[in-house]
């Protein structure tokens, strides 16, 4: 589900949080109207905005030294893997294969990385999607691992 689906066994509560996430107006849930509030506030609060973008940076930077540790390990893995390649055939295209098939091992690993890191964020499904090319089945089960 996402903010904007229609869902028929939701409660009148989370229905309320999912038209307040899609951006339309919610009337009458004193939740949603503290949350609003609270949201109006620290849009304005430069303290928090700035706590805020900093926490951004880090989790930005995190996600590179991921990125890193997964490109690494993908050249790795494609290294040892396109070796055993060659030798079993006795051919150097093996080594190249090896090489590819770690690095897309690797560019796996990493999406699903910042995935799971969206998702603790509270990415909605539909952004996620958008930016790691995920399927839902993909997402869905990064869920339950």
């Amino acid at each position: 589900m996402n903010a904007k689906g229609k869902q028929d066994d939701v409660s009148p509560e989370l229905e309320h949080l999912l038209k307040f996430v899609a951006g339309k107006k919610v009337d009458g849930d004193p939740f949603i109207d503290k949350l609003d509030k609270e949201l109006k506030f620290a849009r304005k609060n430069s303290a928090w905005r700035r706590a805020y973008m900093m926490m951004s940076i880090r989790e930005q930077s995190k996600i590179m030294e991921a990125e890193e540790r997964a490109e690494k390990r993908g050249k790795k893995l494609g290294k040892e893997l396109g070796i055993a390649i060659g030798e079993e055939r006795g051919e150097e295209r093996g080594i190249a294969i090896g090489e590819e098939r770690g690095r897309r091992s690797g560019r796996l690993e990493r999406t699903l990385e910042i995935a799971k890191k969206m998702l603790i964020d509270g990415v909605n499904l539909s952004q996620i999607i958008s930016f790691t090319g995920l399927s839902v089945d993909e997402i869905n089960e990064l869920q339950r691992a």
